[in-house]
């Protein structure tokens, strides 16, 4: 109960110590010192529930009485002042977020001004929004040099500055990036490998960074040790890096690209094309590692029966759906009598191939423009081996 009352009292916006002191219809017992023990919890004895009745009824009134008075209060903000605050955010590099930490002794709610000088609400205090005026006045032109620039407040969602680089620092190009690649390659050397083979007292997870492009800056000298050890190192064929286990091959960036380029030319990604042709047992898993180049090597016998069954492929490219081909499915369909459906059914090849009976209707209505080449024409040859019908 002490809580309940106590968060009334306070919704009311009076100070305990003033609720009673104006008030004409107190009950009989009802005072200063009951009050203030019913607040705080401390009053032991049995309480008159005509009293608590009447504090509830009061802060009620008082509530609605407040809220009256603060809706008048409020006045509508002139947008002189609300372009005014966001030149003065732009001046001083300051949020209203981060001005009111600056002065802690203003009781401002920096939401309700954010909301207001961002058009969201019309009407508040106005006296609010002068003191804001007044605090930025008070702060001094944003500084920006080549040490630092100052960052604005996370709340802000635009215009976020970042620190800017140190004399010391130079931005990361993409020549920066395909250079330390074109090493990499050449060397055969990872970032880990070559933070922990030669004397780089650095972090590798730093030159992977850089490696991957998510750098976005770097100190000249880093960059100029990192070049150098690069260049320190020998081709592949004399490596620091340990030697295959037999019958295991490398995964070099030259079998990666090939791996890519056979499934930009076929249309078949890695889960596709290792389930229609039967390579499962070499595992999809490990095949996509090869890809993002998480695994260094793998069986030989793998890789080779991989990339000779890919170059088997046909290329797959699209053709357009012309009338012809229409006519042909629906030739088919009148000669053996067997429905877009019933030929899908049990077929388990044309299963394995993706072809589906809303494929199929598309061709019969020409209603896709393309569709790809190898999928027309497993579609086309799906009446052949079937006799007319009786």
């Amino acid at each position: 109960m002490a809580r309940d009352l106590r968060l009334r009292v306070a919704a009311t916006k009076i100070p305990p110590h003033r609720f009673l002191k104006d008030r004409t219809d107190i009950l009989e017992g009802l005072d200063d010192d009951l009050f203030t023990a019913l607040i705080k919890g401390e009053y032991d004895g049995l309480v008159d529930p005509s009293h608590i009745n009447y504090l509830y009824a009061a802060c009620k009134a008082e509530k609605k009485t407040h809220t009256r008075r603060q809706s008048k209060e409020k006045t509508e903000i002139p947008s002189a002042k609300r372009d005014k605050i966001k030149d003065e955010i732009k001046r001083t590099g300051l949020t209203i977020s981060r001005l009111l930490k600056i002065h802690p002794e203003v009781d401002i709610n920096p939401v309700n001004v954010r909301l207001v000088v961002n058009n969201k609400i019309n009407k508040w205090f106005e006296k609010e929004i002068d003191i804001i005026l007044s605090l930025y006045a008070q702060r001094p032109d944003r500084i920006v040099n080549e040490e630092t620039i100052l960052q604005t407040d996370k709340d802000c969602k635009k215009g976020k500055s970042q620190a800017s680089l140190k004399s010391t620092y130079i931005p990361v190009t993409e020549d920066m990036v395909q250079h330390i690649k074109l090493e990499a390659s050449r060397t055969g050397i990872s970032p880990r490998t070559l933070s922990t083979a030669s004397n780089y007292d650095g972090n590798f997870q730093f030159i992977y960074k850089l490696y991957c492009g998510h750098q976005k800056s770097i100190a000249k000298d880093k960059l100029d040790t990192i070049y150098k050890l690069y260049a320190q190192l020998p081709d592949k064929s004399g490596n620091l890096k340990r030697g295959c286990r037999n019958g295991y091959t490398q995964i070099t960036p030259d079998i990666i690209e090939e791996i890519e380029h056979h499934i930009e030319r076929t249309g078949l990604g890695i889960y596709r094309f290792m389930n229609l042709y039967g390579l499962n047992y070499i595992g999809i898993s490990n095949v996509t590692n090869w890809v993002k180049g998480r695994a260094k090597s793998a069986l030989k016998e793998h890789v080779e029966t991989l990339l000779n069954t890919w170059k088997t492929l046909p290329d797959n490219y699209y053709i357009k759906i012309i009338p012809e081909m229409s006519a042909h499915v629906k030739n088919e369909i009148e000669r053996t009598g067997i429905g877009v459906h019933k030929i899908l059914r049990g077929n388990t090849e044309a299963k394995k191939a993706g072809i589906t009976s809303s494929q199929i209707k598309s061709v019969i209505e020409c209603t896709s423009l393309k569709m790809k080449a190898t999928m027309v024409h497993q579609i086309l040859a799906l009446w052949n081996d079937k006799p007319n019908k009786s």
